[in-house]
């Protein structure tokens, strides 16, 4: 069963008449794969029509990075009815494990300052936890897509459409 913060999505597309979409699904894979290797993915592991992977914060990489709130993931690339359907499942629990534990942190400071109501200082800490999780969350559903659209275009041409 899905953690109830995490995000699925589909994207599909019309195979070009002649084509074999089976050879679509492994020239789209191949490609999330080398779009993954270059997000610094760990773990990455194909399996049939699927790639699933590992992000995360604990990476050497920058904070732009499209992996750093996904802890994990998969991506899964099926033929059906002239299309190639693309369903990608993103997992966001170190994100909420880090968010919430800072937010925690932060309350218990604030727990010591006496001068504040509890009213104030209560709403600092759900908005201090709607920005750190909520933002991150929606930063990286918005671009995660993105780097599904890459791998599509920069997928290999079949041997027939070869030059």
């Amino acid at each position: 069963m899905p953690f109830p913060l995490d995000h699925r999505g589909e994207i599909s597309w019309t195979i070009l008449s002649g084509r074999d979409p089976e050879w679509e699904c492994d020239a789209f894979l191949n490609a999330v794969v080398e779009q993954l290797e270059r997000e610094k993915a760990n773990d990455i592991l194909v399996t049939g029509n699927r790639v699933a992977f590992k992000g995360g914060m604990f990476r050497l990489v920058n904070n732009w990075n499209r992996l750093v709130s996904i802890s994990s993931g998969y991506i899964e690339a099926v033929p059906a009815n002239g299309r190639v359907v693309v369903t990608y499942y993103l997992s966001y629990r170190q994100l909420l494990i880090f968010a919430s534990v800072g937010v925690l942190l932060m309350g218990l400071v604030l727990s010591g300052d006496n001068s504040s109501p509890v009213e104030v200082k209560l709403a600092i800490v759900v908005f201090g936890w709607l920005w750190l999780f909520g933002i991150n969350f929606l930063i990286s559903v918005g671009r995660f897509p993105g780097l599904i659209d890459r791998a599509m275009e920069s997928r290999a041409l079949p041997p027939e459409d070869r030059v």
